[in-house]
């Protein structure tokens, strides 16, 4: 039961969707193209999202199913992520040290989407850890 990783399918992001809410990350306008899937044959493993600005790209809406975790599924998804991004990538986290590991550093400044997404997660996705912006060049 090797995990792959692949674009996500139709019937993927319907169990991707339901998932972002489960997990309460971010619901705005997705977009299939924009995921990835870390899958066996037993189903879906987990989902990353890479988001293409001009100029930029944010990682996000990243997550492993649950019972899936501490398999090493998120360090494989996240590769991928970076791998596909096609810019300078920020994203928007709570867990700062599991992202270093890929050459992530907190920064303070950022392009005014990533801003507006900061804003969202302080307002709308509240947590009792601090958000934090990283990024790092592709």
């Amino acid at each position: 039961m090797i995990p792959r990783i692949e674009n996500c399918s139709t019937e993927e992001f319907e169990q991707v969707k339901h998932f972002i809410t489960a997990f309460e990350l971010d619901d705005r306008v997705l977009k299939q193209e924009e995921f990835l899937v870390i899958k066996n044959s037993e189903g879906l493993l987990g989902f990353g999202r890479v988001r293409e600005f001009d100029g930029f790209s944010e990682m996000c809406s990243l997550g492993i199913i649950t019972h899936k975790r501490s398999n090493g599924l998120g360090r494989l998804l996240t590769q991928a992520m970076i791998h596909k991004a096609k810019h300078h990538i920020y994203l928007v986290c709570i867990i700062p040290h599991y992202f270093e590991s890929f050459g992530f550093k907190v920064c303070d400044t950022y392009p005014a989407q990533i801003q507006d997404k900061l804003n969202y997660c302080t307002d709308s996705l509240v947590v009792p850890e601090d958000y934090v912006v990283m990024e790092r060049a592709v």
